[in-house]
């Protein structure tokens, strides 16, 4: 082979190792773009539960976000299916299966649809379910003595807080039993009579049935052993306190407490006629300027300082703080119905809405595109430079009720109400954040007191009782 020859061969040689390393090259970077544009469009689709995603936005399961690389639940949230995450529930609120109630409360399961407490177990605020308590032993409630001895109550040290289990004046203590009282309060009855001869003012009163008409998930069975649903529509008589009257401390008698049955109950900081009113609630308040003030002060607890959430209404009789959602909004949500009571024409209160010709209305309603007003009034001003003050601005001007802020469902056309600087990281820098989570998450001050974990941590249901008053020392 000539030298001109080798110089051709090779020159041909290196053309194509050129080529084919240049076509190779070529092919990569269309099958990279390829991979690409299917993963861009997997996610513009969305991805269910368990499915790959970069970012909170590409999974689109309701209350879902994106963690290491997955979608998954969020705290506090159980995964029922690829498409469900379902909350964790506090006693009382509605559910689909246990998971739901014992994630939050123990001892508790999913009930005919409703978290409840299991065998030998009493409801002890939503968030516990407490085991009965024999003679002598420390409790918090009558239920839980009675459950472990008949004829039983709370002698209460500190009143609705703790004491210990007594037997009544009418039963007295036998070994470690309580005489035989046949018509207690909570024991089943046939006529209001029976009841009333054993605990002066009690009736006999046939319990509602929660669930109505409603059908009941096939997943509200139980699990929790000797628990069984009540067949729905049998119903079932007991003796009880009847409307306007509290259960006397203990147990044995019934308390009225309507202007026209006797004294009316309340809690401190709330406004008030008598001492007595106050020492119905708290017996260590007394009535000063007309509110509940305690006998002795401290910087945890006094008129000005009753424990509760500054955005959230204190029941009048008992002192539970409750959201502000609930307020003027139809239903008696406090057991004394005073927020609903207390929505009186053109004297509403701070935290609901009052419209335009006095009514009293719920902040939820306002600007919810529907009119409730008689008015209309709480649907005027809904679009423009500024908002009503309880209502939340999207970034296209538009108003809305203030729930709507980073409860996980975009509501504003632009999503503005759903700021993941905000919602989801909880940023020092976010331009708006109404309440802070102990985890740092912005929320609505609609969550407070709610009854439902709107955090993630639990912080919004804390603070939502109010505080008890220390016993004046005896110098």
């Amino acid at each position: 082979m000539s030298r001109e020859t080798f110089r051709i061969v090779v020159a041909a040689l290196a053309l194509g190792l050129l080529n084919g390393t240049f076509g190779a090259s070529t092919q990569q970077a269309q099958d990279n773009a390829i991979s690409d544009r299917e993963t861009s469009n997997s996610f513009d689709k969305g991805a269910v539960l368990g499915e790959t995603c970069v970012i909170n936005k590409h999974c689109v399961v309701a209350k879902s976000v994106c963690s290491e690389g997955r979608c998954s639940c969020p705290q506090h949230y159980l995964q029922l299916d690829k498409t469900t995450c379902l909350p964790g529930v506090l006693l009382g609120f509605r559910c689909q299966v246990d998971a739901q109630c014992s994630m939050r409360v123990g001892h508790s399961a999913c009930i005919q649809g409703f978290c409840r407490c299991g065998a030998n177990y009493v409801p002890y605020r939503r968030n516990n379910c407490l085991k009965r308590a024999v003679l002598g032993q420390v409790c918090r409630t009558h239920e839980q003595c009675r459950l472990g001895a008949s004829g039983s109550f709370c002698s209460f040290i500190v009143p609705r807080v703790y004491g210990h289990c007594e037997c009544l004046d009418l039963a007295p203590r036998i070994g470690n039993t309580c005489g035989h009282v046949r018509y207690s309060l909570g024991s089943p009855c046939g006529t209001s009579a029976q009841c009333s001869a054993h605990v002066p003012g009690s009736v006999c009163v046939i319990q509602k049935n929660e669930v109505s008409e409603e059908r009941v998930s096939p997943n509200s069975i139980s699990a929790i052993p000797g628990v069984f649903p009540m067949p729905i529509g049998v119903p079932r008589a007991v003796c009880a306190c009847p409307p306007g009257h509290l259960e006397g401390e203990d147990g044995a008698r019934c308390i009225p407490v309507l202007k026209d049955a006797g004294v009316i109950p309340a809690s401190l900081g709330q406004r008030c006629e008598s001492s007595r009113q106050c020492r119905e609630s708290d017996p260590y308040t007394f009535c000063r300027g007309g509110v509940c003030h305690c006998i002795a002060d401290t910087p945890q607890c006094s008129a000005s300082n009753t424990g509760c959430h500054k955005d959230t209404f204190q029941c009048v009789s008992d002192g539970r703080c409750l959201s502000w959602y609930f307020v003027c909004n139809g239903v008696r949500d406090c057991f004394d119905g005073s927020d609903e009571d207390s929505c009186v024409p053109h004297r509403c209160p701070k935290l609901a809405h009052t419209c335009a010709d006095g009514t009293c209305i719920s902040r939820a309603r306002l600007c919810d595109g529907k009119v409730h007003c008689p008015d209309g009034s709480d649907e005027a001003n809904c679009r423009g430079a500024s908002c009503p003050s309880s209502t939340f601005q999207c970034g296209d001007g538009r108003c809305l009720p203030a729930f709507v802020f980073c409860n996980a469902k975009a509501t504003c056309l632009d999503g503005s109400d759903e700021d993941e600087e905000a919602c989801i990281q909880g940023s020092i820098t976010a331009r708006f954040c109404p309440f802070r989570c102990g985890n740092g998450r912005c929320r609505s001050t609609a969550i407070l007191c709610s009854g439902s974990d709107g955090c993630g941590d639990n912080s919004d249901e804390e603070n939502c009782s109010v505080c008890s008053c220390t016993r004046p020392t005896i110098a």
